[in-house]
């Protein structure tokens, strides 16, 4: 074995690998950490001497992965949380001289260290193919993207509700842009940022064609959508006439079984400074609240987890058609997040799961006792098989 003066120090985009539809479980939506453990088996491959490696994760991945996601990830090395995984990542490798094992650089993170032209030798990105997982160089000059026609969309056709975005639910072709997943691949564009690889926002439709709301390429298919219910992100504002508050939607987002998100107002995240301008989001965090659809027998249950934010969560159960007084959540506890429940974000921004679904009639229970999760009468859900 080398000596520890031998040892190769590493850094590895832990998101970007779990969330890697290429690798195995292939097509599978959601983090599967065998993605992780075929990536860091491809690098010792690769590597003669031991990897001094050090885990980047984007602040609430762990969560995501389980409920003892931290454990599961410190039996390969050191983990580092960070709200900006990514320019972390770059951190690492500039201040520490670490190869960093990521998908793909970020023209943000570009702009913000020029140096990663002259050190172009530290990133390495992988491959899936017919002989595996491999390790490679990854390139430090990425081609341009051409520019979207017609230009970026306004912020307010960006806000609004799905007619604003060019789609029809009447029509089947529209539908069927719903149910499918899909990925901006434009290396200048906010969208094509997060960690999942996928877009959190619903597409826009031009010409029955799917486009990035954020730059307007057209954008590539990932796959069909496992059931998905739509959550709205709304705020309270007074009346010009004095009648008391109403809502005001800033926001609707797909949030998809099995594939956990995180809402907040940075990379990798929903992220709420791309659509909303203050003063409504200035408080909230940058990592603010994981939500994720999770299965519960044959039915899917939601769950929201406050990731430590600063200025806090508070969730309002509805019962009875009622909707209860707002009650603080515990920073890192899990809260079962049922249909028609509130949780507010910094006092300020609202959310709620909405009565729209898709892809499959499932039933969403009521806040309350976990015995009254119960399929309706109609409802049928089979799990893939196990490879």
């Amino acid at each position: 074995m080398p000596a520890a003066d031998d040892q190769v120090p590493v850094a590895l985009d832990v998101a970007g690998a779990v969330y890697d539809r290429r690798l195995w479980p292939h097509g599978a939506p959601g983090p599967h950490l065998p993605r992780l453990e075929q990536v860091i088996r491809a690098w010792h491959t690769r590597t003669v001497a031991v990897s001094d490696l050090v885990l980047v994760a984007q602040r609430g991945l762990p969560q995501a992965l389980g409920r003892d996601g931290d454990a599961l990830l410190a039996q390969y090395g050191r983990v580092l949380e960070d709200d900006d995984a990514p320019n972390r990542l770059l951190e690492l490798a500039r201040d520490e001289g670490r190869h960093v094992l990521l998908r793909k650089h970020r023209e943000s993170a570009r702009r913000r260290h020029s140096w990663i032209r002259q050190r172009h030798e530290l990133f390495h990105t992988w491959e899936s193919g017919g002989g595996g997982v491999r390790i490679v160089p990854l390139p430090a000059h990425p081609p341009a993207p051409a520019r979207p026609p017609g230009g970026r969309r306004s912020g307010a056709q960006e806000l609004a509700a799905f007619r604003a975005l060019g789609l029809d639910l009447n029509l089947p072709s529209h539908r069927e842009i719903l149910n499918t997943e899909w990925r901006c691949e434009t290396d200048r564009c906010e969208y094509a940022e997060a960690h999942q690889g996928v877009l959190l926002v619903w597409p826009e439709v031009r010409d029955d064609r799917a486009v990035c709301p954020g730059c307007g390429e057209e954008l590539d298919e990932v796959g069909p959508r496992r059931y998905t219910r739509e959550v709205r992100v709304f705020v309270m504002e007074d009346r010009k006439d004095g009648k008391g508050p109403r809502e005001r939607t800033l926001l609707m987002f797909p949030l998809e079984a099995d594939v956990p998100v995180v809402l907040g107002r940075g990379p990798g995240v929903v992220n709420l400074a791309v659509e909303v301008a203050p003063p409504y989001i200035d408080r909230v965090s940058r990592s603010h609240l994981l939500l994720r659809l999770a299965a519960e027998g044959s039915v899917r249950v939601a769950w929201a987890t406050d990731l430590g934010s600063t200025n806090g969560s508070r969730h309002a159960q509805r019962k009875s058609g009622s909707l209860g007084r707002p009650v603080d959540m515990t920073a890192k506890r899990e809260y079962q997040f049922g249909f028609k429940d509130r949780i507010v974000l910094a006092n300020r921004v609202w959310m709620e799961i909405t009565d729209r679904k898709f892809v499959l009639p499932m039933h969403m229970p009521e806040s309350g006792d976990p015995a009254d999760i119960r399929p309706t009468a109609t409802t049928t859900y089979t799990e893939p098989p196990s490879a």
